[in-house]
């Protein structure tokens, strides 16, 4: 061994059941507002079923991409200075009013 090591932490991904942790705590947070602050029992049943839907949304999402999220912020980031342009190899399309 030469001395350089891999720690696999820094390089590992910020799961919570599948999902991206930082959506799925937000996820809880949000549901778990909703549910203390009604009171209610259809609220809490109908925020329930938010919550487990957004959560397997979120797991689905962690499947595919868990930087997905990521790159979405960084793009909207950029958008201002980085605006969209066609190629000059582009045909031009007809416009239909």
């Amino acid at each position: 061994m030469n001395g350089h090591y891999i720690y696999h932490a820094l390089g590992a991904r910020n799961q919570m059941l599948g999902c991206d942790r930082e959506l799925f705590m937000l996820n809880l947070l949000v549901a778990s507002a909703l549910i203390f602050t009604a009171l209610n029992l259809v609220v809490t049943i109908v925020t329930t079923l938010l919550a487990l839907c957004t959560f397997f949304a979120l797991q689905h999402m962690g499947k595919k991409d868990l930087l997905l999220r990521h790159i979405y912020i960084r793009q909207l980031r950029y958008k201002p200075y980085y605006l969209a342009q066609a190629s000059i190899r582009t045909p031009v399309r007809k416009h239909y009013e």
